[in-house]
C-alpha cells in the first residue's frame, strides 16, 4: 500500500468538524465549550482520541461562521428588512426644494456605499426622485403624494368658497344698510308726527274722556251736589237733606238697605202737595243714580198703595224684587193705605241684616192727617209707629214690632214744603 492509499484510509473514517474558535476558551467556566460548532453526536469521543494533534493545530476544514465578526453596514437596510413584512406607508415626503451640488455628491456617495438591495435616493435639477426596489413602495408613495395634493386642493377650495360667501354677505349687508336706515328714519318721522298730534289734542282728549266717565259714573260729590240743589229748589231745611245724604251713603258703604219716611201734613196752610211729590220723586231718582253708580236717567220703582191688589205679601215681594234690584230705590206712596195682608212684605225689603235686595233704599210717604187718633200730630218715631200699628191691626203681635222698627227708620219732615 502506497502512501496515498494510507492517507485516504486514515482520513476517510472521520467526519469533518469545525475548528476551534479563534478566541481563547481554555479557562472558560462553561463545561460544554468543546461542543460548540460540532457536527454529529457519537463522533465527538472518536475525534478526540484519534486526532488529538488536529485539535491543537487548529486546521480549517469548515469555516465557523459563528466565530467571525459581522460586517458593518448602514442601519437603514436592517430596519428596512425588519419592517418589510409590515405594510407601512413610506413617510418620506417629496420635497420641492432645489438640490445643490453638495447634496448631489452626498446622496450619490451614500447611494454608492449602500448595498445593492437597498433603495438609493438622488436629486436632479428639478425634482427629487426616489428609486425603490419594489413596486409596492412606488405605488404607496405616489398614492400618498396624490392624497396629500387632493387634501390640499380641497382645503384651498373650501377657504376660497368661505371667502366668497363672506364677501357676498358683506356686500348684501352693505347694500341693505342704507335701506334699513331709510326705513328707520321714516318710522321715527311718523312717530314724531303722531306724538305732536297727540300732544296738541291732549287736553281735548282728556276732557272728552273725563266727560264720558262723568256721564256714566255718579260719585258721592255729584250726589251731594244734587241733593243740595234739591234742598235749595224745594226749600227743605239742611238737616233733612243731610239725613238723606248720610243715610244713602251708609247704604252704599255697607251694601245693605235702609228705609226713609217722608212725612207731611195736608192741613198745613202753606203746604203744596205737588211740590212735595216732585221733591220726593227727584230725591228718589238722585239716590237711585248714586246707588247704581250711573248718571243716566234711572227712575225708581214707584208703588201706589191704593192700587195694590195682591192677596199675600209674598206676591208683592216676587212682583217688585227684580225691579228694585235694577233701580236701587222703591218709592211707596201713602204707606198708611197699604193693606195689613201685604205689610209684612216690607219687613223683608227693609231688613238691614238680611235684605231682600242688597244696596237698596225704600222710600215711604205718610200724611199725618190720616192718623185721626193723634190730637197734635208730631213727626216722632213713637207717634208714627202708633199710627201704623192702628192701620195694620191684623198683623200678629209678634210681627208688628219688628215690622215697625224696620219701616220707621229715618224720618224726613217736609211739612214746610
Amino acid at each position: 500500500m502506497n502512501n496515498q492509499d494510507q492517507v485516504e484510509t486514515e482520513v476517510s473514517p472521520y467526519i469533518p468538524s469545525a475548528r476551534k474558535s479563534i478566541h481563547h476558551h481554555e479557562h472558560c467556566l462553561f463545561s460544554n465549550r468543546e461542543n460548540m460548532g460540532r457536527y454529529g453526536l457519537n463522533a465527538q469521543q472518536d475525534e478526540r482520541n484519534l486526532l488529538p494533534s488536529r485539535h491543537e493545530q487548529g486546521t480549517d476544514e469548515v469555516d465557523n461562521v459563528m466565530s467571525k465578526y459581522a460586517r458593518q453596514t448602514s442601519p437603514v437596510p436592517v430596519r428596512q428588512k425588519r419592517n418589510k413584512k409590515k405594510n407601512r406607508r413610506n413617510s418620506l415626503s417629496v420635497s420641492n426644494q432645489e438640490c445643490t451640488d453638495d447634496d448631489d455628491s452626498d446622496s450619490n456617495l451614500l447611494a454608492k456605499s449602500l448595498p445593492a438591495n437597498l433603495p438609493s435616493y438622488y436629486c436632479s435639477d428639478d425634482f427629487a426622485h426616489q428609486s425603490l426596489p419594489s413596486d409596492f413602495f412606488k405605488v404607496n408613495n405616489s398614492t400618498s403624494f396624490s392624497e396629500t395634493r387632493t387634501r390640499t386642493q380641497i382645503h384651498r377650495n373650501e377657504e376660497y368658497n368661505s371667502f366668497e360667501s363672506q364677501s357676498e354677505d358683506y356686500s348684501i349687508t352693505k347694500k341693505s344698510t342704507p335701506q334699513k336706515t331709510k326705513s328707520c328714519n321714516y318710522m321715527l318721522l311718523l312717530f314724531g308726527v303722531v306724538c305732536a298730534i297727540a300732544a296738541f289734542y291732549y287736553n281735548d282728549i282728556t276732557e272728552a274722556m273725563q266727560g264720558k266717565n262723568s256721564i256714566h259714573n255718579y260719585n258721592q260729590v255729584n250726589f251731594k251736589k244734587d241733593m243740595n240743589y234739591l234742598g235749595e229748589k224745594y226749600k227743605i231745611n239742611d238737616n233733612s237733606i243731610l239725613e238723606v245724604q248720610s243715610g244713602i251713603s251708609t247704604i252704599l258703604e255697607r251694601n245693605d238697605t235702609g228705609s226713609f219716611i217722608f212725612v207731611y201734613n195736608s192741613r198745613s196752610v202753606d203746604f203744596d202737595i205737588a211740590q212735595f211729590i216732585n221733591f220726593v220723586e227727584d230725591t228718589a231718582a238722585t239716590a237711585a243714580r248714586y246707588l247704581r253708580n250711573d248718571s243716566t236717567a234711572v227712575q225708581p220703582t214707584v208703588i201706589h198703595s191704593s192700587e195694590l191688589n195682591m192677596q199675600s205679601h209674598s206676591e208683592l215681594m216676587n212682583e217688585y224684587r227684580l225691579e228694585v234690584a235694577k233701580t236701587g230705590v222703591m218709592l211707596v206712596k201713602d204707606i198708611d193705605r197699604i193693606p195689613s195682608s201685604l205689610a209684612m212684605a216690607f219687613h223683608y225689603f227693609c231688613d238691614e241684616y238680611n235684605p231682600l235686595v242688597a244696596k237698596s233704599a225704600i222710600f215711604f210717604t205718610l200724611n199725618l192727617e190720616q192718623c185721626s187718633n193723634i190730637s197734635e200730630p208730631k213727626s216722632t218715631h213713637n207717634e208714627i209707629e202708633k199710627c201704623l200699628a192702628k192701620k195694620w191691626s191684623s198683623v200678629p203681635k209678634d210681627n208688628i214690632k219688628p215690622l215697625l222698627s224696620r219701616v220707621v227708620n229715618v224720618i224726613i219732615d217736609v211739612t214746610g214744603v
